[in-house]
């Protein structure tokens, strides 16, 4: 349990990273980043996006032009939460229950989106919500899966 409780927290630690810093640790890259949105924010653009599926949406548009980047765009960001989903009931007893878990990863995707949006280090999507949060309940159910398989193991 330790040892899945560690792997929990850096998982969390890089993910926070990765998600905040788009996979590019370039200082000039964040600080253009900045000034972008900061400079679109004096245009009256301002990096939030709250229209459930909008941003789903137009990447399905998309799919036939530029199918790689939509499907990066997409099924990463639920993939990126699977193991958030399954480490979290994994590591500590106390968040065994869907909900628990569900509402934690919740909290963590919307504190992430929040600092992204007030750093102005990326937007805030409520589409990224949502497939995070897929993510997270996939990362669950693979949780659930296991733990039966494992308990039917034992009997034997």
């Amino acid at each position: 349990m330790k040892v899945i409780k560690r792997v929990f927290i850096i998982y969390c630690i890089i993910l926070s990273i990765l998600l905040l810093f788009k996979f590019n640790l370039s200082i000039n890259a964040i600080m253009n980043k900045i000034d972008s949105v900061r400079l679109s924010r004096e245009h009256g653009a301002w990096n939030i996006s709250l229209k459930p599926f909008g941003t789903i949406a137009s990447q399905l548009q998309r799919i036939k032009t530029i199918p790689i980047i939509v499907i990066k765009n997409l099924v990463g960001n639920i993939v990126v939460f699977v193991p958030f989903g399954f480490l979290l009931p994994m590591g500590f007893e106390a968040m065994r229950k869907y909900h628990r878990t569900f509402l934690t990863g919740l909290v963590y995707i919307l504190i992430v989106e929040l600092v992204q949006f007030i750093c102005m280090l990326g937007a805030f999507d409520v589409d990224d919500i949502i497939l995070n949060s897929i993510g997270v309940s996939c990362g669950y159910v693979i949780f659930k899966i296991i733990l039966k398989v494992w308990s039917q193991r034992k009997q034997i």
